[in-house]
């Protein structure tokens, strides 16, 4: 149970089976080999507006869940080449990403990535997190005149 694995559809019928047994969420979770909080947000995210639960319904929903979510963009040459002059150019990872989202169209960079990118083994020899934390030390020092 320490792994966290999706929700799989016969997983999702034993659990309508067993709650139409009365069976406690502590006697579900144990069987199907979830953790208790997991089976709860199981239940509240896929229930009926009714509050009954239908495997067929909660998989419907689970699926139209999956569907809507956001794939992670590939860092490639073009996203790459621009994330690299721009931290020449000083700029942050985050105004990197919110201009990207612009500049680079359909594309997007999270900031999240662009700090990975930075930290990786092999950009050692680019420096690029040298010159990330230039620019994170200059801010540092500003300092506000009241």
């Amino acid at each position: 149970m320490s792994k966290y694995n999706h929700i799989t559809e016969a997983m999702r019928q034993k659990i309508e089976v067993m709650l139409i047994f009365s069976r406690t969420q502590k006697n579900i979770a144990k069987a199907i080999g979830i953790s208790e909080g997991g089976l709860s947000l199981e239940l509240k995210r896929n229930r009926h507006a009714s509050g009954t639960y239908s495997a067929e319904y909660a998989e419907a929903q689970a699926r139209k869940r999956r569907k809507g979510s956001k794939t992670r963009t590939v860092l490639t040459g073009k996203i790459l080449e621009y994330i690299e002059t721009k931290l020449k150019e000083y700029w942050s990872p985050d105004q990197i990403s919110n201009a990207g989202k612009l500049e680079l169209n359909p594309l997007e960079v999270s900031v999240e990535s662009i700090y990975e990118y930075i930290y990786l083994p092999e950009n050692k020899t680019k420096k690029l997190w040298n010159i990330y934390e230039d620019l994170a030390q200059s801010v540092k020092r500003r300092v506000s005149v009241v």
